[in-house]
């Protein structure tokens, strides 16, 4: 049971991380992006909040940068007023599969960052292992027909293959 009000974790972390805004739940059916900054870290309890409260102004923040945006959700991380980005519920190896089973159930069972920020409330989740994984190692613009398209996509070598670099981050459990 989370101790702290969701106003007072509301206030807590305003000044947390700058250049965001507020927005609805509903802004969380859109597609986010794939940067992570305030994910699980190793040995990190995170607790989130009800539903209801979610639909409290100030629970969700975005932070925008270049073509995407980051969602980030107000929780208790450790017993302390946080954020959590939504994206970390996203991660995927190189393969374009979910990091660890968790996150495998998170892109499988849910369609949205919405579905997934409903699956998560009301409960608490604990980062196990480290769990070490392959990604791509840099992203470009797509060229078809000589042009640009707009989407971003793996750097390939001369034969092909993506390019990878190792990653890691943590295995998540529900407490």
């Amino acid at each position: 049971m989370i101790e702290v009000k969701a106003t007072d974790a509301i206030k807590a972390t305003e000044s947390y991380v700058p250049d965001i805004a507020n927005v609805t739940t509903e802004d969380l059916s859109q597609a986010g992006s794939t940067l992570v900054t305030l994910g699980f870290r190793a040995g990190d309890t995170i607790e989130f909040f009800s539903a209801k409260e979610y639909e409290k102004e100030g629970m969700i923040k975005v932070r925008n940068f270049g073509t995407g945006s980051e969602y980030l959700v107000v929780c208790v991380r450790n017993s302390v007023p946080s954020l959590f980005s939504m994206s970390d519920l996203r991660r995927r190896d190189v393969n374009m599969q979910g990091v660890g089973e968790f996150r495998k159930k998170m892109l499988s069972a849910y369609s949205n960052d919405l579905e997934r920020l409903n699956y998560l409330a009301g409960k608490k989740f604990t980062a196990g292992d480290i769990l070490t994984y392959d990604a791509p190692k840099e992203f470009v613009e797509e060229i078809k027909d000589g042009k640009e398209t707009g989407k971003r996509v793996p750097a390939v070598d001369a034969d092909g293959n993506v390019i990878t670099k190792p990653r890691t981050c943590p295995d998540i459990h529900e407490a």
